[in-house]
């Protein structure tokens, strides 16, 4: 039983990490898109053209969402780690005890979720409910409990623990992203929007995946068409800011369904730790949400995963 849970764990930490990683990566090229249109719209029309900075605050905002994301990866490929040396641990196929790397994972869930405690989130702040010194002695009781069964299942609780942190640090940062949703949604419109009005993006580029889901083909003119007519442009754009909004929105559901897997991942370890077998179908049915949702994978955070997990 303590296989399955370490499995579960192994593989909902990759996924978690996969997400996390799609998001840093969006969020970090905020930045270069917010001077691209302070720029632009300083300069368009004026003959007194120089780079413009963009909203400080808007900036401050998105870096510090930015460096809870980068918090969240690392802490998801701690427990990661954590739960491959459970199952090394469970399997026999390491003799060293999981306990370090499970402290670890404990000590980073808290950090994460500590870095979220003092942001405002539109009504006030939050503060996170689990002090470092009680979450470092659950894992304690790890180290002294001498039989193998007692040992397993003293691992299994912190890592529950850790698990718990995790979820809860994300409620926080999904708390935040929904501060700022209008912030971020504005800014991915305008940077769209800026693009096309300086030509430099297409406008039939923006409609094609819109005539391939209704199955026509565009006009081998479409970009002059965009280009001449002020309504077909101003409809590219509104179809523009349509598509951002449902981006956004899809990265709320994102959010939420992390929580969601979360949440069932704990589950199985209150089922392994009250000697019942796990039934792991409500796990795999919310990481499967999850897949569906996340952006494909790459980039260090996986990697990181990767190695820990030898998959």
């Amino acid at each position: 039983m303590e296989r399955l849970v370490a499995d579960a764990g192994v593989r909902a930490t990759r996924v978690l990490a996969y997400d996390a990683d799609g998001f840093t990566r969006r969020l970090e090229e905020g930045d270069a898109t917010a001077a691209f249109v302070a720029t632009w719209r300083a300069c368009n029309g004026s003959t007194q053209c120089a780079i413009a900075e963009p909203s400080t605050i808007e900036q401050a905002q998105r870096r510090e969402l930015a460096d809870a994301v980068v918090l969240r990866a690392e802490a998801i490929a701690g427990l990661n780690r954590a739960y491959a040396a459970f199952r090394a641990e469970v399997t026999g196929q390491s003799e060293a005890p999981s306990d370090r790397a499970i402290r670890e994972a404990i000590t980073g869930t808290v950090s994460y979720g500590n870095s979220l405690a003092s942001l405002q989130f539109g009504s006030g702040s939050a503060v996170f409910a689990r002090p470092l010194e009680r979450a470092a002695g659950a894992v304690a009781s790890v180290t002294v409990a001498g039989q193998r069964r007692s040992r397993m299942l003293n691992a299994s609780a912190a890592l529950a623990e850790a698990t718990t942190n995790l979820r809860e640090a994300m409620m926080l940062e999904t708390r935040k992203y929904d501060a700022l949703t209008e912030v971020l949604v504005r800014e991915r419109i305008d940077a769209h929007r800026s693009l096309l009005q300086a030509g430099l993006v297409s406008g039939a580029g923006a409609l094609r995946p819109v005539a391939d889901r209704l199955g026509v083909p565009l006009a081998r003119d479409a970009d002059l068409i965009v280009a001449r007519s002020a309504s077909a442009r101003m409809a590219v754009e509104a179809m523009i800011e349509a598509s951002e909004r449902a981006e956004i929105r899809r990265t709320q559901l994102r959010y939420r369904a992390a929580v969601t897997a979360l949440i069932e991942l704990e589950q199985v370890h209150v089922q392994l730790n009250a000697g019942a077998k796990p039934d792991l179908s409500r796990l795999d049915q919310a990481l499967w949400n999850l897949e569906r949702l996340a952006d494909p994978p790459s980039g260090p955070a996986v990697r990181t995963v990767a190695t820990a997990t030898g998959n």
